[in-house]
C-alpha cells in the first residue's frame, strides 16, 4: 500500500526567547518486518522462555493527529556561551488499526506474544517535557513523557 503523510505546522515567535506552535497531520505506518515475518526470542536471560511470533496479515496503521507546544531559548544564562533549552508539547492522535503485541499461550514457553491490529479507533495522547543545558564543557538533558493509549 502507499499513502501520503501530510503535516502542517504553524509557529509564532513573539520574542526572541519564546516560540509557540501547533501541528496537524495524517500518518501512515506499514507493519515492520519484525511484526509480519520474523519470529524471535526476547533478548537476555529470558530468551528461551519468552517468544514473539509474527503476523503476516497485519493492516497498516493510519492516523490523524495534532500537537501544540512551546519552546524557550536562553543563551548566556549562567556563563558566556551557555545555552538552556526548554520544550513542552501536548499531542493527540487517533489511530486506526493500531498494531500491538498481545500475550498468548504457547506450550513449552513461559510467555509468548504475537502482533495484531486493535479493533476500531485507538487514541494516543500525551505530554512531553524536555530541558537541556549546554555549558560547552558539560551537557545535561532531562526528558519526561507521559502518554495514554485507549480505545475510543
Amino acid at each position: 500500500e502507499t499513502a501520503l503523510s501530510p503535516k502542517v505546522t504553524l509557529a509564532a515567535r513573539p520574542t526572541d526567547w519564546f516560540q509557540v506552535y501547533g501541528s496537524y497531520g495524517l500518518g501512515f505506518r506499514p507493519p515492520a518486518i519484525t511484526e509480519t515475518l520474523m519470529a524471535n526470542r526476547h533478548p537476555g536471560v529470558v530468551g528461551n522462555i519468552v517468544r514473539f511470533f509474527p503476523n503476516p496479515f497485519l493492516d497498516p496503521e493510519r492516523s490523524e493527529g495534532w500537537e501544540a507546544g512551546a519552546n524557550l531559548v536562553f543563551d548566556d544564562l549562567l556563563r558566556s556561551g551557555d545555552k538552556l533549552r526548554l520544550k513542552g508539547a501536548y499531542y493527540e492522535n487517533d489511530i486506526e488499526n493500531y498494531i500491538v503485541a498481545v500475550q498468548g499461550t504457547c506450550p513449552g514457553v513461559l510467555a509468548c506474544f504475537f502482533f495484531r491490529n486493535m479493533d476500531g479507533m485507538s487514541q494516543v495522547n500525551g505530554l512531553e517535557l524536555e530541558a537541556n543545558y549546554d555549558a560547552g564543557f558539560a551537557f545535561a538533558a532531562v526528558m519526561w513523557c507521559g502518554k495514554d493509549r485507549s480505545p475510543m
